[in-house]
């Protein structure tokens, strides 16, 4: 099983993910998908790169983490057709179904841990 949890709060965010590593797996991300499923992205350098929700058909929840994996930066509800440059340079970023952000009460500076 490949687990998603806040050890912070001791919450679970996913029960399952997938993993986009490559450059042509983080540009496709959730294009095309039939619903929200849970992904991580890893990324070689920590920079603030830019999201988009292009063709993608629901909204989602995305956090950014630094390497040591702590969130550095949360967007709740991010809608399909519109893009989000973060504030923040990030390492990692997991992008949620919509609203679980709220319902785990994750917050800036929370440690996740996956499997």
């Amino acid at each position: 099983m490949r687990m998603i949890t806040n050890t912070t709060r001791r919450q679970q965010l996913a029960s399952q993910h997938k993993s986009r590593q490559s450059v042509l797996g983080r540009a496709l991300g959730l294009m095309f998908c039939r619903g929200p499923k849970a992904m991580l992205f890893s990324f070689p350098v920590p920079r603030k790169y830019r999201i988009h929700m292009m063709f993608v058909f629901f909204p989602i929840d995305l956090l950014f983490l630094n390497s040591r994996k702590q969130v550095v930066e949360l967007k709740e509800h991010l809608r399909p057709w519109q893009m989000y440059l973060p504030k923040q340079a990030y390492s990692f970023l997991i992008e949620l179904p919509a609203g679980m952000v709220a319902k785990t009460r994750t917050e800036k500076g929370d440690t996740l841990l996956w499997k």
